[in-house]
């Protein structure tokens, strides 16, 4: 899939949609999440630039572990088969699942991988369609933190 670098006009925040944790925990509403940067990936185990992209994800949340929150959003896909992928790749960030997609629906975007990046007051500075690469990741992370 052709990556897109669309960076949204002001003020776009997401929907108010919560969606159950993968993980045992209470349902989470992203469009509350604010404080620091936070890095939203909607994906799929049957998507393969999902998977090659999953690797990338883990070592920036890695790298900005106490300065950008990430979180998957398993979607259009089954809780059993994102539990039984996520120890393979390695993945410790926490996962959402929105089987009925949608977020997804309600980003207006057709297919994934989809990555949203919130600044801390809770709007949203890029859409990124398509699998990022690890430079570009790393890169806008790195002055999204800088300027919070």
């Amino acid at each position: 899939m052709a990556r897109s670098n669309s960076t949204v006009g002001t003020g776009e925040t997401l929907e108010s949609i919560p969606l159950p944790c993968l993980q045992p925990g209470s349902a989470v509403d992203l469009s509350q999440m604010r404080g620091k940067v936070v890095v939203v990936n909607l994906w799929a185990t049957w998507c393969g630039p999902c998977r090659e992209e999953m690797p990338i994800l883990q070592a920036a949340s890695e790298q900005f572990r106490d300065r950008v929150q990430f979180v998957g959003v398993v979607t259009k896909d089954s809780a059993s088969s994102a539990a039984g992928f996520l120890p393979a790749v390695g993945t410790t960030y926490p996962q959402l699942l929105d089987v009925d997609a949608e977020l997804l629906n309600s980003l207006r975007i057709p297919g994934l991988p989809v990555t949203v990046i919130l600044d801390p007051a809770g709007t949203i500075v890029k859409k990124q369609i398509g699998a990022f690469e690890a430079d570009d990741l790393d890169s806008l992370l790195a002055d999204l933190v800088e300027a919070s």
